[in-house]
């Protein structure tokens, strides 16, 4: 856990991506993952009772799904943008296509 958190505190101090949005879905991610570590403890010989156990339980679920859910749409939200983009490219190159040839046309009236 020590060093989880040590991780987070280095990562955030180094910056090592250049794109903002990974930068911070990656601190997102380890924070999560540090707070499913903490609930692990709740399941130790530390705590005996067994409803809280349980209820803790569905919060560590929660806190699963929810990382799991922040990267799935981390990782929709990159694709509809390549998808938007490699539309563009493509809806640039058949504007270019079609004013060559009416270029050409005139170059050769004159």
């Amino acid at each position: 856990m020590f060093s989880s958190s040590l991780y987070v505190i280095f990562y955030e101090s180094q910056r090592p991506h250049e794109i903002r949005s990974r930068q911070y879905l990656e601190v997102v991610n380890e924070i999560l993952i540090m707070m499913t570590i903490y609930h692990m403890f709740m399941f130790s010989k530390f705590n005996y009772n067994l409803d809280l156990q349980f209820t803790m339980g569905y919060s560590m679920v929660a806190t699963i799904c929810i990382l799991v859910a922040i990267n799935i749409s981390m990782m929709v939200r990159k694709a509809v943008l390549q998808y938007r983009s490699k539309k563009r490219k493509e809806a640039n190159l058949k504007l270019k296509e079609l004013e060559q040839p009416q270029n050409v046309k005139s170059k050769g009236k004159g």
